[in-house]
Formats: structure tokens, C-alpha cells, sequence
């Protein structure tokens, strides 16, 4: 009796640690390998990236530029990176995870043999309240950044001027024109509305 006790808790205790790598093995990289079903029925690539954020629960942020026109497709159980690739219409574009937001972004990053500079600041709701887990990056970059518990954020980026966006599933998208010095410390405050 004592050694069926004994492998019911080894079985238990092999099961839990089953359970944390898979959950683990399928973390936030794997959401880009994941299947997909979805339907656009003539909407720009906007509203399909729109639309796909809604369905995986993910924000999606696009810091590059992509062609405009209208989606009218079908995706059945296709990987979500190449149903990004086929909406985006381009195939010169990689993937970034953070958190829980997928950054679509150009395959060649802004280089500078500047110092950089860096932007930190905070992101609330129009009753002053912090955003977590916020999406905040340099449009047409590849800096970005999440927003803490308290909607706190840090980015640090090459001098320049730049649009610092911010995103976020169930809000309006922010964006703020910025100059970022060498060597400096710029902090900034955002507020976003919701999209109800």
C-alpha cells in the first residue's frame, strides 16, 4: 500500500513538472508557430492585423511600413508567422516577442556610432491610472519596449527624431513626435483613451 502511495505522488509530481514545460515549450516564441483559422472579408492590413490581435490575445505592432490595400482571404490552420507574412505582403520583415505583444519588424535595425540617448516615462488611462504591459516603441525601428505594473517604461535608442507609439489591445494607440539627444535622459508621460 505504502509504494502505490509512493508512485501516486511521483506520478503527481511528473505530471506538474510535465505540465510547467509544456506551458514553458509553448511560451510566447511559440505564438508565432502556432495555427490560425481567419477569414478578411475586403479589409485594409490594419484591421486584419486588428483582427488577428483580438483573436490571439496579443497586441501586434508593425514598426515598418507596408503596402496598402485590401485583404480578401481565407487562412485555415496556417501557421500564424506566415499569415502575418502573406497579410503584410512582404517577406523582408522578422518577428519579435515581448511579453505579450509580437513586433513586426524590417530586417535591418537602425545602427549609429553616436552614444545613445534614452526615453523613459509612463503610460495612463484618461482617469490618470498606469497601463500595464503596454506596448511603447520608435515607429520605423526596431526600439521598443513593455510597460511595467505601474505603466513605467525605458527605451534607448541612437539620437534622433522620432515617433514614440504606443499600443495596446482594447485602447486607442498613442504616439508622441520625440528628440532623442546623445547621452541624455528624456522622460515623457502618454495617456491613451479607451476604444469603447
Amino acid at each position: 500500500m505504502a509504494n502505490r502511495k509512493w508512485s501516486k505522488k511521483i506520478h503527481w509530481g511528473t505530471l506538474t513538472l510535465f505540465l510547467m514545460v509544456s506551458i514553458f515549450a509553448h511560451g510566447q516564441e511559440d505564438i508565432l508557430n502556432s495555427p490560425i483559422s481567419i477569414r478578411f472579408d475586403n479589409v485594409s492590413v490594419k484591421e486584419a492585423l486588428d483582427q488577428i490581435a483580438r483573436k490571439i490575445g496579443y497586441a501586434i505592432n508593425y514598426t515598418a511600413s507596408f503596402e496598402k490595400r485590401e485583404i480578401n482571404k481565407s487562412h485555415r490552420n496556417q501557421k500564424l508567422e506566415n499569415v502575418l507574412r502573406d497579410i503584410w505582403g512582404a517577406s523582408e520583415i522578422r518577428f519579435e516577442v515581448r511579453g505579450k505583444s509580437i513586433y513586426m519588424l524590417p530586417k535591418k535595425s537602425i545602427s549609429s556610432s553616436a552614444q545613445k540617448g534614452t526615453i523613459t516615462g509612463r503610460v495612463t488611462d484618461n482617469f490618470s491610472k498606469p497601463i500595464p504591459f503596454a506596448s511603447v516603441f520608435l515607429q520605423n525601428t526596431t526600439y521598443g519596449s513593455e510597460t511595467d505594473r505601474n505603466g513605467n517604461f525605458s527605451i534607448t535608442a541612437p539620437p534622433g527624431d522620432y515617433i514614440l507609439v504606443v499600443s495596446m489591445l482594447g485602447y486607442r494607440d498613442g504616439s508622441k513626435k520625440i528628440r532623442i539627444s546623445e547621452n541624455a535622459q528624456l522622460n515623457i508621460s502618454i495617456t491613451i483613451t479607451s476604444s469603447d
